[in-house]
C-alpha cells in the first residue's frame, strides 16, 4: 500500500487477494482487494509506514533500532501490537465454511466474498479461541478425506521451536504435537499423505544475536544437515517421528507426498517440492549469487532409513505449484507450476508429468 522507506522484499509486501467471478451469458466481473490485517489498517489510518519490514529491514544494527522503536511505540500505546503484526500475503486456504487468507507470521485473516464479487476482510481467525499465541504456517493442508485441517507452527524464540496441529473439519483442535529441533528453523511449507505429516527441518534458520554482529537473523547454517521427519497424523507426541538425513536440499515449497512400496516391498515415502540453491539466496539474491528453484523427488525409505533426492526438473526455476486438491497426498501423475524467469517475474506456466518427466510448456 505504501512506498517502502527502507530495504524491500517481495515477501514484506502487504497482502491482495484477486478474484474473478464467472456469471451468466459467459460474462466474469474482477476484483482485487488489500487483505485488510490490523497492520494494514494502523498503516492506513496514520497515512505512512510504520511496521517494520521483517525480511527487507531487520538487518544488523539498524534493524535492532527499527525493532525497539516498534516496541517503544507499542508500549505507549501509539501502536497495537496485540491484535496481530502480520500481513496474510502468502496463500489461501478453505476450510469450516471460511476462506482463510495465510502469512506464517500472524494468525489467518477471514475473508468475505459478496454476493456481488467484492471481498472484505472479517478479521483474525483464532480458530474459536483455541490458537491465541501461535502463527500458523503459511500453507496448511486439508485432508481430501476426512476434511481436517493440518498445520504446522514454529517460534523464533521459545521452545518447544515447532507445534504440529491438527483440527477437525469443524474446527475443534482435536492434537498438538510439541516437537523438539535444535534451533529454530524456518518452515514455510510441509506435506501431508494418507496417513502421516512430513515436516523438513532445514539450514534456513533464525539466530537472532547475528544482528547484534550486523548481519541478518535468518541465515544459512552450513553446519546443519537438512532433515524430513516422517510424523503419523494420529500422533500425540513426537515420539513416533522418523527423521531422515536430506544433504543440501532446501525445498521452500512441498507440492505433494504420498506413500508406495518400492520392488523390493519396502514402504517409501515420495516428496515432490521445488528445491531452492544455493538456500539462502531467496533472502541475499545477487547476481553473483542467483536462485535455482528446480522440481526435486525426495524418497526416504522408512524400512531401512535411507533417502535419495534428485532434481526431475527441466533446469528452468519450476514454483508456485498446483495440484487437484483431492490429490493432496495421494500418488500424483501431473503437477503444475509456474515459470519464474527471471526470478521473481512469472513468464509461463508447465505442465510436468511426473511418471514421464517430461515437460510441457505454455509461455
Amino acid at each position: 500500500m505504501f512506498q517502502p522507506t527502507g530495504g524491500h522484499h517481495l515477501f514484506d509486501s502487504d497482502g491482495m487477494i484477486h478474484a474473478i467471478k464467472l456469471g451468466p451469458k459467459n460474462k466474469a466481473s474482477y476484483c482485487c482487494r488489500f487483505t485488510r490485517t490490523s497492520r494494514l489498517q494502523q498503516e492506513l489510518s496514520l497515512g505512512r509506514p510504520c511496521f517494520p519490514k521483517p525480511i527487507g529491514e531487520l538487518h544488523g544494527h539498524l534493524g535492532l533500532a527499527l525493532l525497539d522503536l516498534f516496541y517503544a511505540r507499542g508500549l505507549a500505546g501509539l501502536l497495537d501490537t496485540a491484535n496481530g503484526i502480520g500481513s496474510a500475503n502468502a496463500s489461501l486456504v478453505y476450510f469450516n465454511g471460511r476462506l482463510l487468507a495465510m502469512s506464517e507470521d500472524d494468525l489467518p485473516y477471514i475473508i468475505r466474498i459478496k454476493s456481488d464479487g467484492d471481498l472484505v476482510t472479517d478479521g483474525r481467525y483464532d480458530y474459536d479461541g483455541q490458537i491465541t499465541n501461535y502463527p500458523l504456517i503459511a500453507h496448511p493442508k486439508v485432508d481430501p478425506d476426512t476434511g481436517e485441517l493440518l498445520s504446522l507452527s514454529y517460534d523464533v524464540v521459545n521452545k518447544p521451536y515447532l507445534k504440529f496441529f491438527r483440527f477437525e473439519p469443524n474446527g475443534r483442535k482435536s492434537r498438538e504435537v510439541s516437537i523438539s529441533l535444535h534451533q529454530p528453523t524456518m518452515i514455510h511449507d510441509f506435506a501431508i499423505t494418507k496417513d502421516h505429516v512430513i515436516i523438513p527441518d532445514h539450514q534456513v534458520v533464525f539466530k537472532l544475536s547475528e544482528m547484534v554482529r550486523g548481519k541478518s537473523p535468518v541465515f544459512f547454517d552450513p553446519h546443519k544437515v537438512s532433515r524430513y521427519g516422517i510424523l503419523p497424523k494420529s500422533a500425540e507426541n513426537e515420539s513416533s517421528i522418523q527423521w531422515f538425513h536430506v544433504p543440501d536440499c532446501f525445498c521452500f515449497h512441498i507440492w505433494n507426498a504420498w506413500e508406495e512400496d518400492d520392488i523390493n516391498g519396502e514402504r517409501i515415502i515420495v516428496v515432490i517440492g521445488s528445491c531452492m540453491t544455493p538456500p539462502d539466496a531467496i533472502f541475499n539474491e545477487s547476481e553473483n549469487n542467483p536462485l535455482r528453484s528446480e522440481l526435486t523427488e525426495i524418497r526416504l525409505n522408512t524400512t531401512t532409513g535411507a533417502s535419495t533426492c534428485r532434481v526431475i526438473g527441466s533446469g528452468m526455476n519450476l514454483v508456485l505449484a498446483l495440484l487437484i486438491k483431492k490429490q493432496l497426498g495421494r500418488k500424483t501423475r501431473y503437477v503444475y507450476l509456474a515459470i519464474v524467469e527471471p526470478w521473481p517475474k512469472c513468464s509461463g506456466m508447465a505442465k510436468v508429468d511426473l511418471e514421464t518427466v517430461a515437460t510441457k510448456l505454455t509461455t
